[in-house]
């Protein structure tokens, strides 16, 4: 839903304002540990088959830090659960490859500082995950979000999601990252 609300509009608005033709989709709730749910995998097969795109913007992880399924069980997340890390390790790297294949250019957004203080650390070691995980790979380049604060001008009353306020600032932000 980061990219349903503020995020995505402004950074969708703002790509078309400078002449892109955008290919807009987001889920709101999902990531990719809960398969059983929506599954970015065969989704992510079924939008590249739109292409070729010159350009690719992600944003997902908010929604990760919880069970997945592994060996037809729940497999319970836990920061210090290696197997989990593993086992999500593997999904991101399909999902990251699949991606890096299908475009020349690629932006991972990270997920910006939120409350409450549970939920945020569990977003860092996500962040660094992905930031560890895309500067490995050559492939991509991680669009840090830690500036946006959690004031409530700019994020919902959750401390979770962005205003459409917010939107613009962090949309402006990845702008300039892809040389906008």
């Amino acid at each position: 839903s980061m990219m349903q609300f503020g995020i995505g509009p402004a950074l969708k608005s703002g790509l078309e304002a400078k002449g892109f033709s955008v290919v807009y989709f987001v889920k709101k709730s999902t990531g990719l540990t809960w398969t059983h749910f929506f599954d970015w995998q065969a989704k992510s097969k079924e939008l590249l088959a739109q292409g070729p795109f010159q350009t690719i913007v992600v944003m997902l992880g908010s929604n990760d830090g919880r069970w997945l399924k592994y060996n037809g069980k729940r497999l319970e997340y836990g920061p210090d659960v290696h197997l989990w890390w593993q086992q999500y390790e593997i999904r991101f790297d399909e999902f990251y490859g699949r991606l890096c294949s299908a475009s020349p250019t690629l932006f991972w957004i990270g997920m910006p500082p939120m409350r409450p203080e549970g939920y945020h650390k569990k977003t860092r070691l996500f962040n660094q995950f992905y930031q560890r995980k895309i500067a490995a790979s050559g492939c991509g380049k991680y669009i840090d979000t830690n500036y946006l604060s959690t004031d409530r001008s700019v994020r919902w009353t959750d401390g979770i999601h962005v205003t459409n306020s917010g939107g613009k600032i962090v949309a402006s932000h990845i702008m300039k990252s892809m040389g906008l």
